[in-house]
């Protein structure tokens, strides 16, 4: 059903109520495969506007995008940290880097990137990590 519609769309000589109806569509599209279809005929047709609802849409985006960069960073921080203080096996490196990769407050990792320069061993900082750690 989309194709037909985008064909519809495409044929429209209004160009403003083109790139309205292109950009609803787009906001009503769930399917990663066809939005990703549709973004590359906005893309190529110029039909993108730039609405109050879109530039918000790009503002929350480019935030989450922030938010969720910090957060790798720190995890790997972390990881780094304990390399470089305990050199753990592969095995113990991989479980600890899928627990890391669970916790979603900044203010968590903060937390045990500081213990993870503190502990005077790896027991003490997986015991560190137990209670931030999402149960399995």
């Amino acid at each position: 059903m989309i194709p037909q519609v985008v064909d519809i769309l495409t044929q429209l000589e209004n160009e403003d109520l083109k790139r309205r109806l292109f950009t609803s569509l787009m906001a009503l599209v769930e399917n990663e495969e066809i939005a990703t279809m549709l973004e590359k005929l906005i893309e190529r047709e110029e039909l993108l506007m730039d609405t109050p609802f879109l530039r918000r849409l790009r503002k929350e985006a480019h935030e989450e995008g922030r938010t969720q960069g910090a957060l790798l960073m720190r995890r790997q921080d972390i990881l780094d940290a304990l390399i470089l203080r305990f050199d753990p096996a592969a095995s113990i490196y991989r479980e600890l880097e899928k627990m890391l990769a669970a916790i979603e407050s900044e203010t968590e990792l903060e937390r045990l990137f500081a213990a993870a320069i503190r502990a005077a061993n790896l027991a003490d900082f997986q015991t560190a990590l137990q209670p931030a750690a999402p149960p399995k």
